[in-house]
């Protein structure tokens, strides 16, 4: 009778062990590299689509963005990409603007669309600075939100 309860005790520690692996946020290799472009004149010559969407929430955990964003569709799959221009804003601490593109690709449905994005932001880790605020706008827009990132 001991024996079988502790194999039972062992088999629920295995299966609990792999759950948490499985549904961890955190653990994910699929996460997109925020694309790190230094030159600000090379982000500006890029054909970057900047169809309409709004930012609910931003935050940043360990090394991840996450953008939990609003924009309409439902009949086509939306492009976003995220961008960080350079060079580092002389700001206290200092900053780096971040920019979310998106691309509707001519969807014309109007159904509502809430959605986080997830971003690694471990380009930034080649600076100096141990913390930096993003600066996140749309291409063309002012800031719409703030955040810190800190290595």
């Amino acid at each position: 009778m001991s024996k079988t309860f502790t194999y039972f005790i062992l088999f629920l520690m295995l299966l609990f062990s792999y759950c948490s692996d499985l549904f961890s946020p955190d653990k994910d290799d699929n996460i997109p590299v925020v694309n790190l472009i230094e030159n600000s004149s090379e982000f500006d010559s890029l054909e970057i689509r900047i169809d309409a969407f709004s930012i609910d929430t931003a935050y940043v955990k360990g090394k991840t963005i996450y953008l939990d964003i609003l924009y309409t569709g439902g009949c086509k799959e939306h492009d976003f990409n995220l961008y960080i221009t350079g060079p580092i804003i002389k700001t206290n601490p200092p900053g780096c603007d971040i920019y979310l593109s998106h691309d509707s690709r001519m969807d014309s449905c109007t159904k509502e669309i809430s959605t986080i994005l997830k971003y690694d932001l471990s380009p930034l880790d080649k600076y100096d600075e141990d913390k930096l605020i993003l600066f996140i706008h749309t291409y063309d827009s002012e800031i719409l939100q703030s955040i810190f990132y800190e290595k």
